[in-house]
């Protein structure tokens, strides 16, 4: 599990500014200050896999924000992959009209990869989940999501947030 010691290792792991559709440059601390759970979302726009992934993401995305009150937040990063070409900031700001949450900005490429790197994503689409701390509790969640969303109980889903990988019960005291 990774451990990366709090806001500050936050603002270290994601750069000193995230970007918001329709706002811009936000800083990393202050937007991600009273959050609980951090998803990291490796993804690209030319990806059809990442397209079709998309829309049960920000179906659970909206459910635990708007509907359940979770201090969930996800932040998007642009998949560095040999052989295909990077994103151009019009399909990047497409994409970012799709997604309510953060991005690491499109120009911060070193971060690209050594979040690339660190999470050992060797497939997109692919979704880290971190506590508060920065601490790993699902190294990739993304299966888990396209699956429950597609089947008939996705509240359920709803209801184990954070979806630890050993699904323990400390998920209702969330609740």
């Amino acid at each position: 599990k990774i451990q990366i010691e709090g806001m500050a290792g936050l603002a270290n792991l994601f750069g000193p500014h995230l970007y918001k559709h329709g706002v811009g440059e936000v800083g990393t601390k202050a937007v991600l200050k009273d959050k609980t759970h951090i998803g990291i979302f490796f993804g690209a726009a030319w990806s059809g896999s990442c397209k079709q992934f998309l829309e049960p993401l920000v179906k659970v995305y909206k459910k635990l924000t708007e509907e359940k009150g979770k201090k969930f937040e996800i932040v998007y990063v642009p998949a560095t992959v040999p052989g295909r070409p990077p994103e151009d900031e019009q399909s990047f700001k497409e994409l970012m009209e799709i997604m309510s949450w953060l991005a690491i900005p499109l120009s911060r490429k070193a971060i690209h990869r050594k979040l690339t790197r660190r999470f050992q994503v060797r497939q997109i689409p692919m979704l880290v989940l971190l506590d508060a701390d920065g601490k790993t509790i699902h190294r990739d969640i993304t299966p888990a999501i396209t699956h429950i969303i597609e089947g008939e109980d996705g509240d359920s889903f709803a209801e184990q947030f954070p979806w630890d990988e050993k699904r323990q019960t400390n998920i209702k005291s969330m609740l």
